[in-house]
């Protein structure tokens, strides 16, 4: 699976250059679990996780959405599946309510253990269809300011150049926190 592709859900927090970046970022290397399934040489699905405690949970929640990334809903099932067969409790807090990850969990859990679903916080967003000339002029002044600090540190760090890119579609799902026990 290429860094670029995204899942059939079609948002950006399934990539795995996303994916890779957040775990990096927020776990002792130690906790990190991967659940994996592999297509001959290609992943065609996986489950970044943590281990915590006696749970396996996702990296830490950011305020975006999360789900499992897949291909295809082959190696989508057969990930719910390997998920279903591990011991452990597992907490997906902000799965997509209407992910078909959620759909294939309840049936690789189904006879093994339950899904508890609950609504979660929504994920703030701004429309930017109709800022499409003028980004700047549909933000608040706190939004700016925080565009323009970004960019001050991106620079003071040496980083490569700093853009800002509207990405992905309207996000309108219901979110919802997902745990899971065996």
């Amino acid at each position: 699976m290429a860094d670029h592709d995204i899942a059939a859900a079609g948002i950006p927090m399934q990539t795995h250059a996303w994916m890779q970046a957040r775990s990096e970022l927020l776990f002792d290397p130690t906790a990190r679990r991967l659940v994996a399934v592999a297509d001959g040489a290609a992943i065609a699905a996986f489950a970044c996780l943590a281990r915590t405690g006696d749970w396996l949970r996702e990296p830490p929640a950011m305020f975006e959405p999360g789900d499992l990334v897949w291909r295809d809903t082959e190696s989508l099932g057969l990930l719910a599946e390997s998920l279903a067969r591990q011991p452990l409790p597992i907490l997906l807090e902000r799965l997509p309510a209407a992910s078909p990850s959620l759909a294939a969990l309840r049936r690789a859990y189904r006879g093994r253990g339950i899904v508890l679903v609950r609504e979660a916080m929504p994920t703030p967003w701004i429309d930017l269809v109709p800022l499409a000339l003028n980004l700047d002029a549909g933000l608040n002044a706190g939004r700016r300011s925080d565009f323009r600090r970004m960019a001050r540190e991106a620079l003071l760090s040496e980083q490569s150049p700093t853009r800002f890119m509207p990405r992905g579609p309207k996000l309108t799902w219901r979110r919802s926190s997902c745990r899971l026990w065996g």
